[in-house]
């Protein structure tokens, strides 16, 4: 009970919706603060955060763990390169594309999007960025631009070579990026926050709605309204478009983007005019499956791949399903290929309408997906992100679980598992996920 007041302010400072990270992590932070403030009493530090705008800054610091890299999720940075080499089609002579990002964190997806930029054939004058984030502590790292190798996961590292100089055990960002980024403090839920800036053609707002309660959630996707232009794209964290709020914005079809078009008037006003959304991610392409999972560890990688002279994990059904695993012959070559593809195929239109908001389409037919290939451990993952989408946290969970007992080194589901597990008040759980992803974010990086 002691630390509820401290809850509630910060809460109604910063939007955090304590229930979201747990409280244990909330009372950790401020045990530490209380240790440097030498301080002895709750109540004492609770007047002493409530005073000081410097200790309250310091506390949201020390809240603010970052776990970030960079092009995370790759899928909205394919599609802002598409959408902006459009938009240098219809405004050879036009002003520049502005971008936001919020929150930054230490900077990695700023900097990701200045790469995409250049890389799309934009020169630094021809784009600006502003990165904000409530923590100043990250903004501070964000504006050295010295990395270390957890920054950089996958296999795709070409972008180091040509934007990064080593030194050390860092690499060192260079200065064509830093040049067309602004970094700021700021708090999305503060009254006028960015009121005097103009539209935005294009804003990166992921994993921070997560972090909200309805009231602010609300309020933080208003804000993001004022601030995308007409014919501007929101881009969201791929937990965050369940419940979006009535009449802001309509989603742009493009599965595993999670980009959004501003609504007026009821209408979407798209900023993707030109370009061909409907096509699906190329599935059938192995190349492009093998290379996106390398990155995630997926079937098809290295890391995926038993060790020669090794059985594999036999695929099986997790016990709750009520399935019986079936034995099969090894199919030939061109008819796995085909399943495979088969199974892409149908996982991205699955995706595409859980993009579109249709959650409970999404979940039946990814329960029919299931039901025919029980083995299917990207079936489960995704699943879970559908129930996570919903706010269904209890059923995210049973899914991610079944997709970490066909697939025990897959990062991201260790990392949801680890943020549900916390919000659920479990700590040892959410501390063992989390050390498992560590350790496999590590050998990547190595």
């Amino acid at each position: 009970m002691a630390f509820k007041g401290i809850q509630r302010y910060l809460k109604s400072i910063t939007g955090l919706d304590v229930n979201t990270v747990g409280a244990a992590v909330v009372e950790r932070a401020v045990r530490r603060r209380m240790d440097l403030c030498n301080t002895a009493q709750v109540s004492q530090y609770e007047r002493l955060m409530k005073t000081s705008t410097a200790e309250l800054q310091a506390l949201i610091n020390e809240i603010s763990v970052p776990e970030t890299w960079f092009f995370r999720d790759e899928k909205p940075f394919d599609l802002l390169s598409q959408l902006a080499r459009e938009y240098a089609a219809r405004h050879q002579a036009g002003p520049p594309l502005r971008v936001l990002s919020i929150p930054c964190s230490t900077g990695e997806e700023p900097y990701s999007i200045a790469m995409t930029l250049l890389d799309a054939g934009y020169g630094p004058e021809q784009f600006s960025i502003d990165a904000v984030d409530i923590s100043t502590a990250v903004i501070e790292v964000a504006r050295k631009g010295a990395y270390g190798r957890n920054s950089f996961r996958g296999d795709q590292l070409d972008y180091r070579q040509r934007y990064f100089t080593a030194q050390g055990n860092h690499y060192l960002v260079h200065e064509v990026l830093k040049s067309s980024i602004s970094f700021q403090q700021g708090n999305i839920v503060a009254d006028g926050f960015m009121a005097s800036q103009a539209p935005y053609h294009v804003i990166f707002c992921r994993n921070l709605l997560i972090y909200f309660g309805v009231e602010n959630k609300t309020r933080s996707l208003q804000t993001l309204h004022r601030l995308l232009a007409s014919d501007g794209v929101l881009f969201l964290g791929h937990a965050e478009t369940g419940r979006m709020a009535d009449g802001l914005f309509e989603s742009a079809g493009v599965a595993g983007a999670f980009a959004y078009h501003k609504l007026a008037g009821g209408k979407p006003d798209s900023a993707c005019a030109g370009v061909d959304l409907s096509t699906p991610p190329k599935w059938s392409s192995r190349k492009a499956v093998d290379a996106a999972a390398r990155r995630v560890g997926a079937p098809g990688s290295p890391r995926a791949a038993a060790p020669s002279g090794t059985a594999t994990r036999a695929p099986v059904t997790p016990p709750s399903d009520g399935m019986r695993a079936q034995a099969a012959a090894d199919p030939s070559p061109e008819v796995a290929q085909g399943r495979d593809q088969c199974l892409e195929q149908r996982l991205a239109e699955i995706e595409q309408l859980a993009d579109r908001g249709e959650l409970v389409q999404a979940a039946r037919q990814c329960d029919q997906l299931l039901s025919e290939r029980p083995d299917a451990f990207r079936g489960y993952y995704l699943k879970g992100m559908i129930h996570l989408a919903g706010e269904e946290d209890e059923a995210a969970m049973a899914a991610f679980r079944k997709a970490l007992y066909l697939m025990p080194d897959h990062y991201p589901t260790l990392v949801k598992l680890s943020v549900l597990a916390q919000r659920r008040g479990d700590d040892n759980a959410a501390q063992n996920y989390r050390a498992r992803a560590q350790r496999i974010a590590q050998e990547v990086a190595e």
